[in-house]
């Protein structure tokens, strides 16, 4: 039983800062979340004292892959789940009195470090644009014979971002599509994969989040190169608020030769800075 915990609250911050020979306080450079530790204070009953050191070993045994994430779930009184990635940091020290009472208990310090401090809602949300274009269009006899019904899309539409820490998506663009643009408005950021095609049956997935940042096709082929010089890879992401105001992204999605299979999807979590 978790009797107390500390932690889950606001992460950490680093601050760097500078301070000039005849300055007065200090100029702050730049502000970055330290890892979270997490200290669970936890109480274990046994039904006899073997009992005990079984319920002891399971523990220990939980906890041997001290290399290895696994993750934290904690329920709010809401019934919602938000889920932490950490790892054994310290803790489970087998602190106990020289004799033990009869209700074979015994109480244990944990703690946990998250390399990454977000916590985040375990179900992923999908967010999938009705993007259908016109094919090849209808032909209509004139003088010169001419096509109608556009393929070229253009759609814009809002995702709310009901998080308190930014989020960095996984895009999925499903061909035909040419020349394809995703832009968070809001952000100023885009994805540019003007002059490369996406053929039918074939998907691109750009997967942002931190540590991956990978453009690949749908048998896995690096397709990074695809991107323009002047696209947002790095910083893509859907902002909370105040940076989008209610948390609202507005995000274009445009590019030409679509048809009714051509789709774009955005898979993301949402995300909070403490509980």
């Amino acid at each position: 039983a978790v009797m107390e915990h500390d932690g889950l609250g606001m992460a950490p911050v680093w601050r760097q800062t500078n301070q000039g020979p005849t300055q007065h306080g200090q100029t702050q450079v730049a502000a970055r979340l330290r890892p979270r530790i997490v200290t669970l204070k936890l109480k274990v009953t046994g039904t006899s004292a073997s009992n005990l050191w079984t319920q002891h070993n399971l523990y220990t045994r939980m906890m041997n892959q001290i290399n290895a994430q696994f993750y934290l779930d904690v329920t709010l009184d809401s019934g919602a789940t938000r889920r932490l990635d950490v790892a054994y940091y310290q803790g489970l020290t087998l602190s106990r009195e020289a004799r033990l009472s009869r209700a074979y208990t015994t109480l244990e310090m944990l703690q946990l470090i998250a390399d990454d401090p977000i916590l985040y809602d375990v179900s992923p949300i999908v967010y999938t644009f009705g993007i259908s274009g016109g094919g090849t269009g209808t032909p209509v006899p004139l003088i010169v014979p001419t096509t109608i019904g556009s393929s070229v899309i253009d759609d814009t539409q809002t995702i709310t971002y009901n998080g308190t820490w930014e989020e960095y998506p996984v895009i999925k663009i499903t061909g035909p599509l040419e020349d394809c643009v995703i832009t968070n408005t809001t952000t100023d950021e885009k994805l540019d994969f003007t002059g490369a095609t996406i053929g039918a049956g074939d998907y691109y997935e750009i997967d942002l989040r931190y540590g991956y940042k990978t453009v690949t096709d749908s048998t896995g082929a690096n397709k990074l190169a695809d991107l323009t010089s002047d696209s947002d890879l790095a910083t893509w992401h859907l902002a909370p608020h105040p940076e989008a105001t209610n948390g609202i992204n507005s995000i274009q999605v445009t590019g030409t030769n679509a048809t009714g299979a051509t789709n774009v999807a955005v898979t993301y979590y949402t995300r909070y800075l403490g509980l």
